[in-house]
Protein backbone atom coordinates (compact mmCIF):
# COMPACT_ATOMS: atom_id res chain seq x y z
CA UNK A 1 0.00 0.00 0.00
CA UNK A 2 3.03 2.29 0.30
CA UNK A 3 3.12 2.71 -3.48
CA UNK A 4 -0.53 3.73 -3.59
CA UNK A 5 0.04 6.29 -0.84
CA UNK A 6 2.53 7.97 -3.13
CA UNK A 7 -0.13 8.08 -5.85
CA UNK A 8 -2.95 9.62 -3.93
CA UNK A 9 -1.54 11.80 -1.17
CA UNK A 10 0.10 14.48 -3.30
CA UNK A 11 -1.58 17.86 -2.88
CA UNK A 12 -2.23 18.11 -6.63
CA UNK A 13 -4.85 15.35 -6.56
CA UNK A 14 -7.36 17.29 -4.52
CA UNK A 15 -6.43 20.95 -4.91
CA UNK A 16 -6.99 21.76 -8.56
CA UNK A 17 -9.86 19.95 -10.19
CA UNK A 18 -7.80 16.80 -9.76
CA UNK A 19 -10.50 15.28 -7.66
CA UNK A 20 -12.97 15.42 -10.50
CA UNK A 21 -10.52 14.99 -13.31
CA UNK A 22 -8.16 12.42 -11.80
CA UNK A 23 -5.10 13.94 -13.38
CA UNK A 24 -1.85 11.98 -13.13
CA UNK A 25 1.41 13.23 -11.71
CA UNK A 26 3.87 12.82 -14.58
CA UNK A 27 6.63 11.67 -12.24
CA UNK A 28 4.64 8.77 -10.80
CA UNK A 29 5.38 5.23 -11.91
CA UNK A 30 2.78 3.68 -14.26
CA UNK A 31 2.61 0.67 -11.95
CA UNK A 32 1.48 2.93 -9.11
CA UNK A 33 -1.17 4.67 -11.19
CA UNK A 34 -2.38 1.24 -12.30
CA UNK A 35 -3.45 0.56 -8.71
CA UNK A 36 -6.28 3.06 -9.09
CA UNK A 37 -7.47 1.44 -12.32
CA UNK A 38 -7.30 -1.98 -10.64
CA UNK A 39 -9.47 -0.76 -7.76
CA UNK A 40 -11.95 0.69 -10.25
CA UNK A 41 -12.09 -2.57 -12.24
CA UNK A 42 -12.83 -4.59 -9.12
CA UNK A 43 -15.56 -2.16 -8.07
CA UNK A 44 -17.12 -2.22 -11.52
CA UNK A 45 -17.29 -6.02 -11.40
CA UNK A 46 -19.43 -6.01 -8.25
CA UNK A 47 -21.03 -2.54 -8.23
CA UNK A 48 -21.04 -1.15 -11.78
CA UNK A 49 -21.65 2.51 -12.64
CA UNK A 50 -21.79 3.62 -9.03
CA UNK A 51 -18.46 4.70 -7.50
CA UNK A 52 -16.58 7.48 -9.28
CA UNK A 53 -12.85 7.63 -9.81
CA UNK A 54 -12.85 10.87 -7.81
CA UNK A 55 -14.30 9.02 -4.82
CA UNK A 56 -11.83 6.17 -5.34
CA UNK A 57 -8.91 8.62 -5.17
CA UNK A 58 -10.18 10.20 -1.97
CA UNK A 59 -10.94 6.84 -0.34
CA UNK A 60 -7.64 5.33 -1.49
CA UNK A 61 -5.81 8.28 0.06
CA UNK A 62 -7.63 7.67 3.33
CA UNK A 63 -6.74 3.95 3.18
CA UNK A 64 -3.09 4.69 2.38
CA UNK A 65 -2.93 6.92 5.45
CA UNK A 66 -4.55 4.24 7.59
CA UNK A 67 -2.24 1.49 6.38
CA UNK A 68 0.87 3.53 7.09
CA UNK A 69 -0.07 3.96 10.75
CA UNK A 70 -2.22 7.04 10.28
CA UNK A 71 -5.76 7.53 11.57
CA UNK A 72 -8.94 6.37 9.88
CA UNK A 73 -11.72 8.89 9.28
CA UNK A 74 -14.95 9.20 7.35
CA UNK A 75 -14.96 11.00 4.00
CA UNK A 76 -18.10 12.39 2.33
CA UNK A 77 -18.69 10.67 -1.00
CA UNK A 78 -20.88 11.23 -4.03
CA UNK A 79 -18.31 12.94 -6.27
CA UNK A 80 -18.63 12.71 -10.03
CA UNK A 81 -15.83 12.53 -12.59
CA UNK A 82 -15.06 15.31 -15.04
CA UNK A 83 -15.84 14.97 -18.73
CA UNK A 84 -12.28 16.08 -19.48
CA UNK A 85 -8.73 15.80 -18.19
CA UNK A 86 -6.90 18.80 -16.79
CA UNK A 87 -3.98 20.03 -18.83
CA UNK A 88 -0.45 20.47 -17.58
CA UNK A 89 -0.56 24.27 -17.58
CA UNK A 90 -3.78 24.35 -15.53
CA UNK A 91 -2.33 22.05 -12.91
CA UNK A 92 0.92 24.00 -12.54
CA UNK A 93 -1.01 27.25 -12.36
CA UNK A 94 -2.99 26.05 -9.37
CA UNK A 95 -0.25 24.43 -7.33
CA UNK A 96 2.36 26.07 -5.11
CA UNK A 97 5.87 25.14 -6.22
CA UNK A 98 8.39 23.46 -3.90
CA UNK A 99 10.27 26.78 -4.01
CA UNK A 100 7.27 28.73 -2.61
CA UNK A 101 7.70 31.06 0.34
CA UNK A 102 5.20 31.29 3.20
CA UNK A 103 3.25 34.19 1.65
CA UNK A 104 2.73 32.35 -1.62
CA UNK A 105 1.74 29.15 0.18
CA UNK A 106 -0.85 30.93 2.29
CA UNK A 107 -2.20 32.80 -0.74
CA UNK A 108 -2.41 29.62 -2.81
CA UNK A 109 -4.26 27.74 -0.10
CA UNK A 110 -6.55 30.69 0.60
CA UNK A 111 -7.60 30.75 -3.06
CA UNK A 112 -8.95 27.22 -2.54
CA UNK A 113 -10.77 28.00 0.69
CA UNK A 114 -8.04 26.63 2.94
CA UNK A 115 -6.20 28.54 5.66
CA UNK A 116 -2.96 28.45 7.60
CA UNK A 117 -4.32 25.81 9.97
CA UNK A 118 -4.95 23.60 6.92
CA UNK A 119 -1.62 24.34 5.26
CA UNK A 120 0.52 22.88 8.03
CA UNK A 121 -1.17 19.48 8.47
CA UNK A 122 -1.65 18.97 4.73
CA UNK A 123 2.03 19.72 4.19
CA UNK A 124 2.60 16.91 6.69
CA UNK A 125 1.70 14.47 3.92
CA UNK A 126 5.38 14.91 3.03
CA UNK A 127 6.05 12.43 5.80
CA UNK A 128 5.51 9.82 3.05
CA UNK A 129 6.78 9.87 -0.51
CA UNK A 130 9.72 10.72 -2.73
CA UNK A 131 11.23 13.87 -4.22
CA UNK A 132 13.69 14.14 -7.09
CA UNK A 133 16.93 16.08 -6.77
CA UNK A 134 15.71 18.70 -9.24
CA UNK A 135 12.94 19.77 -6.86
CA UNK A 136 15.35 20.87 -4.13
CA UNK A 137 18.70 21.37 -5.92
CA UNK A 138 18.34 25.15 -5.53
CA UNK A 139 18.95 24.60 -1.80
CA UNK A 140 22.28 22.89 -2.52
CA UNK A 141 23.81 24.98 -5.33
CA UNK A 142 25.46 27.34 -5.92
CA UNK A 143 25.57 27.56 -2.11
CA UNK A 144 23.92 25.43 0.57
CA UNK A 145 20.81 26.93 2.15
CA UNK A 146 21.86 27.90 5.71
CA UNK A 147 18.52 26.64 7.02
CA UNK A 148 19.61 23.09 6.20
CA UNK A 149 21.25 21.00 8.88
CA UNK A 150 24.92 20.72 7.82
CA UNK A 151 25.08 16.92 8.05
CA UNK A 152 21.77 16.53 6.24
CA UNK A 153 22.87 18.96 3.53
CA UNK A 154 26.10 17.03 2.99
CA UNK A 155 24.18 13.78 2.55
CA UNK A 156 21.96 15.47 -0.06
CA UNK A 157 24.99 16.84 -1.92
CA UNK A 158 26.42 13.31 -2.05
CA UNK A 159 23.12 11.92 -3.33
CA UNK A 160 22.63 14.76 -5.82
CA UNK A 161 26.22 15.73 -6.77
CA UNK A 162 25.31 17.66 -9.93
CA UNK A 163 22.40 18.84 -12.04
CA UNK A 164 22.48 15.76 -14.27
CA UNK A 165 21.68 13.45 -11.34
CA UNK A 166 17.97 13.31 -10.59
CA UNK A 167 17.47 10.36 -8.27
CA UNK A 168 14.54 10.08 -5.87
CA UNK A 169 15.03 10.83 -2.18
CA UNK A 170 12.67 10.00 0.70
CA UNK A 171 10.98 13.19 1.87
CA UNK A 172 11.15 11.86 5.43
CA UNK A 173 14.55 10.24 5.84
CA UNK A 174 13.81 9.07 9.41
CA UNK A 175 10.45 7.22 9.10
CA UNK A 176 9.82 7.25 5.33
CA UNK A 177 6.99 4.70 5.32
CA UNK A 178 5.13 5.84 8.44
CA UNK A 179 2.43 8.50 8.47
CA UNK A 180 3.48 10.35 11.60
CA UNK A 181 4.59 13.74 12.89
CA UNK A 182 8.30 13.16 12.28
CA UNK A 183 8.13 15.60 9.33
CA UNK A 184 7.66 18.45 11.81
CA UNK A 185 10.59 17.61 14.06
CA UNK A 186 12.66 17.10 10.89
CA UNK A 187 11.64 20.61 9.83
CA UNK A 188 12.70 22.11 13.12
CA UNK A 189 16.03 20.30 12.81
CA UNK A 190 16.63 21.65 9.28
CA UNK A 191 16.07 18.26 7.67
CA UNK A 192 13.32 18.85 5.12
CA UNK A 193 13.84 18.98 1.38
CA UNK A 194 11.76 21.81 -0.04
CA UNK A 195 11.84 25.56 0.40
CA UNK A 196 8.07 25.28 0.85
CA UNK A 197 8.64 22.98 3.82
CA UNK A 198 11.20 25.22 5.51
CA UNK A 199 8.98 28.24 4.80
CA UNK A 200 6.43 27.04 7.35
CA UNK A 201 8.82 28.28 10.03
CA UNK A 202 8.82 31.80 8.55
CA UNK A 203 5.26 32.70 9.55
CA UNK A 204 4.32 33.03 13.22
CA UNK A 205 1.03 31.14 12.93
CA UNK A 206 2.36 28.26 10.84
CA UNK A 207 5.48 28.05 13.01
CA UNK A 208 3.38 27.69 16.15
CA UNK A 209 1.38 24.90 14.50
CA UNK A 210 4.55 23.14 13.38
CA UNK A 211 5.83 23.22 16.95
CA UNK A 212 2.52 21.85 18.26
CA UNK A 213 2.48 18.97 15.78
CA UNK A 214 6.14 18.16 16.42
CA UNK A 215 5.24 17.67 20.08
CA UNK A 216 1.83 16.00 19.64
CA UNK A 217 1.33 13.28 17.03
CA UNK A 218 -2.35 12.96 18.00
CA UNK A 219 -3.02 16.65 17.34
CA UNK A 220 -1.44 16.30 13.90
CA UNK A 221 -3.65 13.35 12.99
CA UNK A 222 -6.85 15.03 14.17
CA UNK A 223 -6.21 18.27 12.28
CA UNK A 224 -4.99 16.39 9.20
CA UNK A 225 -8.31 14.53 9.09
CA UNK A 226 -10.28 17.77 9.29
CA UNK A 227 -8.15 19.57 6.68
CA UNK A 228 -8.05 16.57 4.36
CA UNK A 229 -11.85 16.46 4.27
CA UNK A 230 -11.99 20.19 3.51
CA UNK A 231 -9.48 19.70 0.71
CA UNK A 232 -11.35 16.69 -0.67
CA UNK A 233 -14.44 18.85 -1.23
CA UNK A 234 -12.81 21.59 -3.30
CA UNK A 235 -14.64 22.24 -6.59
CA UNK A 236 -16.28 18.82 -6.61
CA UNK A 237 -18.83 17.71 -9.19
CA UNK A 238 -21.97 16.11 -7.76
CA UNK A 239 -25.49 15.09 -8.76
CA UNK A 240 -25.99 15.35 -12.52
CA UNK A 241 -22.65 17.05 -13.13
CA UNK A 242 -19.95 15.16 -15.00
CA UNK A 243 -20.23 11.39 -15.11
CA UNK A 244 -18.80 8.23 -13.58
CA UNK A 245 -15.94 6.81 -15.61
CA UNK A 246 -15.75 3.16 -16.45
CA UNK A 247 -11.94 3.30 -16.43
CA UNK A 248 -10.21 6.01 -14.40
CA UNK A 249 -7.44 6.69 -16.91
CA UNK A 250 -9.82 6.87 -19.89
CA UNK A 251 -12.68 9.25 -20.62
CA UNK A 252 -16.08 7.68 -21.25
CA UNK A 253 -17.10 7.53 -24.92
CA UNK A 254 -20.26 9.51 -24.28
CA UNK A 255 -19.90 13.09 -23.11
CA UNK A 256 -22.42 12.54 -20.33
CA UNK A 257 -23.43 9.20 -18.90
CA UNK A 258 -26.88 8.25 -17.69
CA UNK A 259 -25.54 5.89 -15.08
CA UNK A 260 -26.51 5.81 -11.44
CA UNK A 261 -25.15 8.57 -9.21
CA UNK A 262 -23.09 7.73 -6.18
CA UNK A 263 -24.80 10.31 -3.98
CA UNK A 264 -26.20 7.73 -1.57
CA UNK A 265 -22.91 5.86 -1.15
CA UNK A 266 -21.23 6.36 2.24
CA UNK A 267 -17.69 5.28 3.02
CA UNK A 268 -17.39 2.77 5.86
CA UNK A 269 -16.14 4.06 9.19
CA UNK A 270 -12.67 2.90 10.14
CA UNK A 271 -12.13 4.65 13.45
CA UNK A 272 -14.08 7.09 15.55
CA UNK A 273 -13.79 10.26 13.45
CA UNK A 274 -12.73 13.61 14.89
CA UNK A 275 -15.24 16.38 15.47
CA UNK A 276 -15.67 18.52 12.38
CA UNK A 277 -17.40 21.41 14.13
CA UNK A 278 -14.39 23.67 13.46
CA UNK A 279 -14.59 23.26 9.68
Amino acid sequence: MIASSRVVMGRFLLMTQGEQQSIPNQTLRPSALAIIDQIKAELESVCPNTVSCADILALAAREAIKQTNGSGFNIPTGRRDSLNFSNYATVLGNLPAPTSNSSHLLSSFSSKGLNAIDLVPLSGAHTIGLAHCSSFSDRLRPTVDPRLNATFAQSLVQTCPNSSINVAVNMDTVNPDTFDNKYYSNMMNGEVLFDSDAALLNDSLTQATVEEFAAENHDFHIQFSISFIKMSMIEVLTGNQGNIRKVCSVLNTNTRSTITTADSYVAPELDTPPSYSSM
